[in-house]
């Protein structure tokens, strides 16, 4: 029997979205539909040379929401393991542990960095008095909060590097999505509380991770879905969404890799819960949007990423989970170490690091061999300090085109423009990371699948005025890194 719903997207929130729709008493017929070969989107997993490789640094952390973190231990059991966190970031040419620890920083920064940001924070009252309201970009209201040491020194180069942008450029919305610490009282509390004997839990010092990569919870996911009769159509993009009204009349679907002359599939769903970019979504649309929707929609830019990934002859580079570099002259804004995330001991002689390139589509970046990018990743590396003093057995690279919503100035206008008209269609809902044009981490993304499935009456209508109360706190989330 054909589908009553339809999930576009078997990322995480699709994924948990079908399986919580399914898990119903009066449970819906459910299709998702998946461009790729496999599920999970940018938290997927694969395997190479015997080691589980995730699409870059991915972690469930610990203010995971009680009933999902169950939810999640119940699908993995014991493979679910919780890990203890340990990275470091380049600041002033020094590593330094991440998240901050006092005794390293005290250690490693020199002391006119600590005499700047002291000045910093005699200063703060005054550039937050001076601050126009909620100010008028990223690069004002962090300046005014955190002061200009720590922005030129960490928060401006990644922003620059991850988003493409100047700090100039970019809406304040980025910096209450990306940066928890809005103060630097609250920053110099947050490392002080990973001294012994003051650290909390959930401080941020763990994290929960599977163990055969990240991939094995969407895996889980998918497995679930179909044990309970859902039906996941690999391989399978959307080409057309056909409007009959205000309604959606037919979902057209078509091979992705045989996009010329594969056969099409129709499917006459009651409702579409769509967890895919925003832009495909309305570019999709027949009849066209309105030239000013497709104008606002346009205007909503993805970063992209290319991971490009190290085999190496060795057991372990070091003992760090992710390294971070805000470093505008390094090609790579962070680069991690896959066995350290679970701390898998095998396969034994082999590691691999994976370094991750922001780019913006249509850059020379993205269309670099897997050879010359290893040699540009290589060659930073060593100016950064991290030495590969071993053999490179092999190298391969993947490319991502929606990793990070680029919130410019003018963002939120032509966000609410496409929201207004997607708001028109009763039976096409957007949500999730991509469609919603979110930062989110994890549990994020499955909150949001949790409080969806809420949303879908018995009779497959959409309620609306809960879903508008479940979005309200969605506003509020707050990336972790």
């Amino acid at each position: 029997m054909p589908p009553q719903v339809v999930v576009l997207g078997a990322g995480p929130t699709g994924l948990a979205l079908a399986l919580k729709l399914l898990q119903r008493r009066d449970a819906p017929r459910v299709a998702l539909v998946e461009r790729a070969s496999q599920v999970g989107g940018l938290a997927a997993s694969f395997t190479c040379e015997g080691i589980h490789l995730d699409y870059g640094s991915h972690r469930l952390h610990e203010v995971v929401r009680a009933p999902i973190l169950r939810d999640l231990q119940e699908l993995l059991g014991a493979d679910l393991l919780h890990r203890p966190r340990r990275g470091r970031i380049l600041i002033q040419g020094r590593f330094i542990g991440y998240p901050l620890a006092p005794l390293d920083l005290l250690l490693n920064l020199p002391p006119s960095f600590f005499l700047r940001l002291g000045l910093d924070v005699l200063a703060s009252p005054f550039r937050r008095a001076a601050l126009d309201g909620d100010g008028a970009s990223y690069a004002e209201v962090l300046r005014a909060r955190l002061g200009p040491t720590l922005c030129e020194a960490l928060y401006f180069p990644f922003a620059r590097k991850l988003w493409g942008l100047p700090p100039e450029e970019i809406a304040v919305e980025q910096a209450r999505r990306r940066v928890s610490a809005d103060s630097l009282s609250k920053m110099i509390r947050r490392v002080v509380s990973a001294l012994p004997g003051i650290r909390e839990p959930g401080a941020g010092h763990g994290y929960y991770y599977p163990r055969q990569g990240f991939g094995q919870i969407s895996n889980a996911l998918a497995e679930k879905v179909r044990q309970l009769g859902g039906e996941i159509l690999l391989n399978t993009e959307l080409r057309e969404i056909v409007l009959a009204g205000e309604q959606v009349a037919t979902l057209r679907l078509g091979s992705s890799k045989d996009r010329a002359d594969g056969p099409l599939q129709d499917l006459r769903p009651d409702m579409i819960l769509a967890t895919i970019p925003i832009t495909e979504l309305v570019a999709a649309i027949r009849p066209g949007v309105p030239q000013a929707v497709q104008k606002s929609a346009a205007s909503l830019r993805y970063r992209a990423i290319r991971f490009c990934y190290l085999i190496l002859d060795t057991d372990r580079v070091t003992p760090y989970d992710a390294h971070y570099f805000p470093q505008t002259d390094l090609c790579f804004s962070r680069v991690s170490e896959a066995k350290n995330y679970s701390g898998a001991v095998e396969p034994r002689g082999l590691t691999a690091l994976c370094a991750e390139i922001p780019f913006w589509p249509g850059e020379e970046v993205g269309e670099l061999s897997a050879e010359v990018l290893a040699e540009r990743v290589l060659r930073d590396l060593e100016r950064a300090g991290l030495h590969i003093r071993v053999p490179v057995r092999h190298v391969l690279a993947k490319r991502y085109d929606y990793a990070y919503p680029s919130y410019d100035l003018a963002f939120a206008e032509h966000l609410a423009v496409v929201r207004d008209y997607m708001a028109t269609i009763a039976n096409l809902i957007p949500l999730g990371r991509q469609a919603d044009f979110a930062h989110d981490n994890l549990h994020h993304a499955l909150e949001v699948a949790y409080a969806a499935a809420e949303c879908l009456r018995p009779d497959l209508s959409w309620d609306k005025a809960l879903w508008a109360r479940h979005r309200l706190t969605f506003a509020e989330h707050v990336v972790v890194d």
